[in-house]
């Protein structure tokens, strides 16, 4: 187990419960402005999101991220029960904009998926995710390679 030593405010990222998670976190102030859309034709489904945020924590320091996804499926079967697709997602930011140094994280899926019931559904993904530029303020490059097997039951 790594620890970061320095600041006594340090945590150590791989026991925390945010763990994987990045973001601006708590701030004092924020300005947000996001996008959606989603397209439908046929079979094939199109989402994307743009995001943008920038604001101040409590202690005065100056944050900005963007983000933005883009997601193509495509459902068949008789009553589009079945689906296959691909996600990029692609995170930039700076929690402190006095030291000017970004961080970003992207992350591809492919996936296919199976409704066993409009309720229920069994799916496959494939995950590449990369944490890219985190050298400077954790001392270590990360990620995630894997395949994902996941059951949902949604009411």
């Amino acid at each position: 187990m790594k620890r970061i030593t320095g600041d006594p405010a340090d945590v150590d990222i791989t026991r925390d419960h945010t763990t994987g998670r990045w973001g601006p976190g708590t701030t004092n102030k924020d300005n947000s402005l996001m996008a959606n859309l989603f397209v439908k034709a046929k079979g094939l489904e199109f989402f994307g999101t743009y995001e943008l945020a920038n604001g101040t924590y409590v202690t005065g320091k100056e944050f900005r991220f963007n983000q933005y996804a883009v997601e193509g499926l495509y459902r068949f079967g008789n009553n589009e029960q079945f689906y296959g697709g691909i996600r990029y997602n692609f995170v930039r930011g700076n929690t402190d904009l006095s030291a000017s140094e970004y961080q970003s994280v992207n992350r591809i899926q492919l996936a296919a998926g199976w409704f066993i019931l409009k309720s229920t559904v069994l799916k496959v993904e494939y995950v590449n995710q990369n944490y890219n530029d985190f050298i400077a303020v954790y001392g270590a490059s990360a990620g995630f390679k894997g395949l994902m097997i996941e059951n949902a039951i949604s009411f």
